[in-house]
């Protein structure tokens, strides 16, 4: 034991400095901690469901469905009840009411025109929720595929106590109608940005996605970056939250990828991207091959740097 440690002794400083070399580097390829601020919902006026999904049959005369609103503050509360077709705001997923000026995009998939309330006005009393039939006609002129409207309900004036207070309020439920008969699918990745920090892997992608067809589709799949040797490095789940796109519209999904295991080997790594809509069978995966030095080459560089300027002053002292 005494002899084996005075053979490593002269043999220490390059043993920490490689070990430096690691814990750097492993530093490095670390992940930084998400902290996340939860908000709290406000009480007042409720509509639900926020969104519903009704496929229309090419045969079907009319179908139904229902909202519900509810008064949570203290105060009677009168509402109004519109329809206002809806398209897409921007490439984030928010959305835009269209009104009687809509964009020709947003009229070619317009709903408002075949729906009807069964009230257009409401008085709630506080605490109480009350229910509303909305109906979708099925005439001729209605074409096959989706269709996109809302139902809005605006606050009047709210009664407490003999007060009225003025309101300027609406909140809406999306209807996202589909009328078979000559439905269109089609997805399609038109670009990706990869967030990384220098001599680090990808930890989150934007993937921009187009809907090339004439019917809202989810998009469906994953990211994954793998070792030289196959190993899933990284992995993130596509569109968790289930967001829709609109028929003709790009929208980008921010994929955030979690570390399974550590890169430790230097060579070609890859990148998959695999997706597909939510109905769609087969996924399409495009694939970018990159190299990365892996923790050993990241350590290895690190000793040789280190050793380099060692000797360097090593040699300014002589």
């Amino acid at each position: 034991m005494v002899n084996d440690q005075k053979l490593l002794r002269p043999l220490w400083p390059f043993i920490k400095i490689a070990g430096a070399g690691l814990i750097v580097a492993f530093l490095l390829c670390r992940e930084p901690r998400a902290v996340f601020a939860l908000q709290r919902e406000s009480a007042g006026v409720t509509i639900s469901p926020p969104f519903t999904e009704i496929t229309l049959a090419s045969g079907q005369s009319k179908t139904t469905t229902m909202v519900e609103i509810a008064n949570k503050t203290m105060g009677h509360q009168s509402i109004r009840l519109s329809i206002l077709d809806f398209g897409a705001l921007d490439e984030s997923g928010g959305v835009a009411f269209a009104g009687s000026r809509g964009s020709a995009l947003q009229q070619s998939y317009s709903l408002a025109s075949w729906v009807s309330l069964e009230k257009d006005s409401l008085e709630i009393d506080p605490g109480t929720t009350k229910k509303i039939i909305v109906s979708i006609t099925n005439k001729g002129s209605l074409s096959p595929g989706g269709h996109y409207a809302a139902v809005v309900a605006s606050s009047g004036e709210q009664k407490t106590k003999g007060q009225s207070i003025g309101l300027k309020s609406a909140i809406a439920s999306l209807l996202f109608v589909k009328k078979t008969g000559g439905e269109i699918y089609g997805l399609s990745l038109s670009g990706s940005e990869v967030t990384k920090r220098r001599l680090m892997l990808p930890t989150e992608v934007n993937l921009r996605f187009q809907n090339t067809g004439n019917v809202h589709v989810v998009p469906r799949g994953t990211v994954t970056v793998n070792g030289p040797w196959g190993t899933e490095i990284f992995k993130g789940i596509i569109n968790p939250q289930s967001g829709i796109i609109l028929p003709e519209n790009f929208r980008v999904y921010p994929t955030t990828l979690e570390r399974l295991s550590l890169p430790l080997w230097p060579g070609m790594y890859q990148l998959i991207i695999s997706y597909r809509y939510e109905t769609q069978n087969e996924a399409v995966a495009q694939t970018t091959r990159f190299f990365f030095p892996g923790l050993v080459g990241i350590g290895l560089v690190s000793l040789v740097i280190i050793s380099l300027a060692r000797a360097g002053l090593a040699r300014l002292n002589l």
